[in-house]
């Protein structure tokens, strides 16, 4: 119980006087400052530095409060919007794997051409499960107009819901012999041409030392629904930037976990805390730009051994997500882009 006293007509005496049983109240958590945007071979490109926000506003961005205790984290739907063919298991058996740990689909990269009739027979077992996207190598040298008529041969002939993984600016590593093509090339302006002519998104591989030309080529090519492989390896506030300036850019969340090293360090490349609570910075900006963040693996032949580790890594996370959010990120946001219910 608390008491306000009045002492005569020209003084007021203003005090609080609270029962002993009442706690002290609670210092909130202090919101850790936004990482400085260092790419991991910043040196080595001559781009303009892109200045992180000031941290007022990286907090300053709203976050939403917990995904509700009704979606489990066990069972929220996923779709693998980023997965890469896996040799020497058929598709058959790719598809149980994934539904076994509560996968509704994927977006699968690579698949050989001569693999149309494995296609169709997963199709008929489990309609809408399997989405290749249509992918032609583009190097240094290589031809806009071979370029896009073999992809369009594929996205004709298989009926296709994209392209990709196209990798342009990519580190070569360990079994990865790498590439080294502009965002901005003619040969990839002209695939995202293809992508905003044919209405199909297409998925590039471009590392955050080159995000400037993305950003040029995403300004050329306004129409092109562009989805950025592994958040382009960046941090938040660039993620953020790229994001409210080109409306059309997606980006997935594969391989941002600390199981395989790509950039500088893991706790960089890694999406949470070492405690396993979502870092301040993502959250925001999933919360912000819920509609176009997805959820991906990054899975291939020699990781499929770790689909139960990473997908038991992601799930965690989204349970720290508004519900609405969570379940976009999860599926809703890769069928919508896919046209599939």
């Amino acid at each position: 119980m608390c008491h306000f006293n009045w002492i005569g007509p020209s003084l007021f005496v203003f005090f609080i006087a609270c029962s002993p049983l009442s706690s002290p109240p609670t210092a909130s958590p202090a919101t850790p400052a936004p990482k400085r945007d260092a790419g991991p071979r910043a040196a080595e490109t001559s781009e303009p530095t892109r200045a992180n926000p000031s941290p007022q506003r990286i907090q300053n961005t709203p976050t939403a409060s917990p995904t509700e205790s009704k979606v489990s984290a066990d069972s929220l739907p996923l779709f693998d919007a980023h997965l890469h063919y896996i040799e020497g298991m058929t598709l058959t058996e790719l598809a149980a794997l994934l539904k076994k740990e509560g996968y509704s689909g994927t977006v699968l990269f690579s698949l050989p051409s001569n693999a149309a009739n494995e296609l169709g027979a997963v199709e008929k077992q489990q309609p809408n499960f399997v989405f290749p996207f249509a992918q032609f190598a583009i190097k240094t040298g290589s031809n806009a107009n071979q370029v896009v008529s073999a992809l369009e041969k594929q996205l004709d002939a298989n009926q296709w819901k994209g392209l990709g993984e196209e990798s342009l600016r990519h580190t070569a590593g360990a079994g990865i012999s790498g590439n080294d093509y502009p965002a901005d090339g003619p040969v990839a302006l002209a695939v995202y041409e293809l992508s905003a002519r044919r209405k199909v998104p297409v998925t590039v591989h471009i590392e955050n030392p080159y995000t400037a030309e993305l950003d040029r080529a995403l300004t050329s090519q306004k129409d092109a629904v562009v989805i950025w492989a592994h958040l382009g390896d960046a941090p938040p506030a660039t993620i953020r930037d790229m994001l409210k300036k080109h409306p059309k850019l997606y980006v997935d969340i594969s391989a941002r976990n600390p199981f395989w090293k790509r950039i500088d360090t893991l706790e960089e490349q890694s999406l949470a805390n070492a405690d396993g609570t979502i870092k301040s910075d993502w959250k925001a900006v999933f919360e912000e730009f819920s509609d176009r963040v997805l959820f991906g693996t990054d899975l291939n032949a020699q990781r499929i051994k770790d689909l139960n580790k990473i997908t038991q890594y992601y799930r965690p996370l989204f349970k720290q997500l508004t519900l609405a959010t969570a379940e976009k990120i999860a599926s809703k946001n890769i069928k919508q882009l896919l046209g599939i219910k």
